[in-house]
């Protein structure tokens, strides 16, 4: 058997395991996806164990649960090891490129890798920043739940970090384009990289002169700053049209893999992509409408069904493009020795049941059960029916590579033969924001093959439930009928309720004793 010398980890957005044609789903063509699964160490129960995006990657990446370590607020800035960290001390070459904001330094998943490749609308993650951060501490200020003092110390280092990213942002872009890297995808060119690094410099400099004074005016911080994207648009002169999609096409992406594999191949390698094509806002039939897509949708008759269609063929879009990337692996004879790891972050909203996106209790399955797969020509393929999660993923690889496991990681490797099987799997998470379990009610599910329990929890009366659901899984399979009241279950909803408190009071003394220690720090 070949020794694995390079790993290729690919993430899709978005992808709901019961999408793939290996489910039984007809309507979408996979053929490469399907080959993959079929000839791999494969996961046909594997789950998110947290969703959207935000929770989910610290699974991936770290072995943690997402409210693990104080929680997803800074994605890994605060956890022990990273999968690539450890890669890297083993002489792995480790490169990124990466497509979405929410997986880029300021969230601290940088760590271990060699190159960075950023390729997204910067803007983008001052909204993020924006929406998910700034906006939630905004919120309590003006419904003076916490004084102008308590804001001015959560949102100043916040802050300074995501001013100090737009500026490391812009140094590479200038620096990138000049080189001639990314010129020819507007995504990246349409910014005066020059000029946006000025402002924003100035700008941080003025934070951090007064910066009781500038987070006083906290209502004009956002417009500014987003003001300083459109003059640097104009000055640009920049095409609009040709910027409309929100991400990279994965067709651009696949160009950018190929190239690298071609200029890395005789070096032992780790390389991450993640693809944002299934994640485009107008195949995800959860995400609600604003008003201008609601009439341009009446307008050009669009359905739900033609949404529905349309996700499928982003689906069999990016199936091509992976079928391309394993095409050139053969080509320069690096099929064999590579390892190829597919998964997604979570998955979305379906045209039935109507369920709405990115909503922090949406554990039902369309939303959490993903496809995971780990693939290598040499690797007998191995059908694996046991639950599992994306904190198996890093542990998982390790093992394939035969290197020793990490004690930190909490996931298990779903190729040992020694690993306990699980009875159930964890997904949670407190919502978009902060991870301030204070002033947030923990979302918890708990999955088993039979049942599924969700909960929301008074954060203000732990004791307190405020909504809670249970599901027959065998006789209910997509989730529609809450049987919570029903007495007929409730020997084995009380079970249920057990595991999930016990790991509600696990996350709050794990979160109290890693914020007693900053402090301290």
């Amino acid at each position: 058997m070949q020794k694995i010398e390079n790993i290729l980890l690919l993430t899709l957005d978005g992808l709901s395991y019961n999408r793939l044609g290996v489910s039984g789903n007809k309507k979408v063509q996979t053929p490469t996806i399907d080959y993959l699964f079929n000839n791999s160490i494969s996961c046909t129960n594997a789950f998110s164990n947290g969703q959207p995006t935000q929770m989910a990657f610290p699974c991936i990446f770290t072995s943690s649960y997402p409210l693990d370590y104080g929680g997803y607020n800074r994605g890994i800035k605060n956890r022990p090891k990273s999968l690539v960290e450890i890669l890297k001390t083993n002489k792995y070459h480790t490169a990124t490129f990466r497509t979405t904001s929410g997986i880029n330094d300021y969230f601290y998943y940088g760590r271990g890798f060699i190159e960075k490749y950023e390729i997204y609308d910067i803007r983008r993650f001052w909204k993020v920043f924006y929406k998910v951060y700034y906006s939630f501490y905004e919120d309590l200020l003006l419904k003076q739940k916490i004084s102008t003092a308590e804001f001015l110390s959560e949102v100043y280092e916040n802050l300074v970090d995501a001013f100090s990213e737009l500026i490391v942002f812009c140094r590479r872009k200038k620096s990138e384009l000049k080189s001639g890297i990314f010129c020819d995808n507007p995504v990246i060119t349409k910014y005066n990289y020059s000029l946006l690094l000025s402002l924003v410099s100035n700008e941080l400099k003025i934070l951090m002169d007064d910066p009781g004074r500038y987070i006083s005016k906290y209502r004009d911080i956002f417009p500014r700053i987003n003001g300083f994207f459109d003059q640097s648009f104009v000055l640009n002169g920049t095409d609009h049209r040709a910027t409309l999609k929100e991400y990279i096409s994965g067709e651009y992406l696949k160009s950018l893999i190929i190239n690298w594999i071609e200029k890395n191949r005789e070096r032992p390698f780790f390389l991450w992509s993640h693809f944002m094509d299934i994640h485009e806002r107008n195949y995800d039939l959860g995400i609600k409408k604003t008003k201008c897509r609601t009439f341009l949708d009446r307008y050009f008759h669009t359905t739900q069904k033609k949404i529905d269609e349309n996700c499928n063929n982003a689906i069999s879009y990016v199936d091509v493009q992976i079928a391309d990337i394993i095409s050139l692996l053969k080509k320069i004879n690096l099929f064999e020795k590579t390892l190829i790891v597919l998964a997604a972050d979570h998955g979305a909203a379906l045209l039935k049941p109507r369920r709405k996106a990115h909503k922090a209790m949406l554990f039902y399955d369309e939303f959490v059960r993903i496809p995971l797969l780990f693939f290598n020509p040499n690797i007998p393929r191995k059908k694996v029916d046991d639950l599992c999660g994306l904190i198996d993923l890093a542990p998982t690889i390790l093992d394939l590579l035969n290197l020793p496991p990490e004690p930190f990681f909490k996931g298990v490797s779903v190729h040992s033969k020694k690993a306990p099987t699980k009875k159930y799997v964890y997904i949670e998470n407190i919502g978009r924001g902060p991870s301030d379990i204070s002033r947030n009610s923990i979302n918890l599910c708990v999955r088993s093959k039979n049942y599924k329990y969700m909960f929301n929890e008074d954060c203000s009366n732990h004791s307190n439930i405020k909504r809670e659901k249970f599901y027959d899984l065998n006789k209910d399979p997509l989730e529609t009928k809450n049987i919570v009241k029903s007495k007929k279950y409730s020997k084995i909803l009380k079970r249920y309720q057990i595991i999930a408190q016990n790991r509600c009071k696990q996350i709050r003394r794990e979160y109290y004793r890693f914020k007693n220690l900053q402090e301290i720090i």
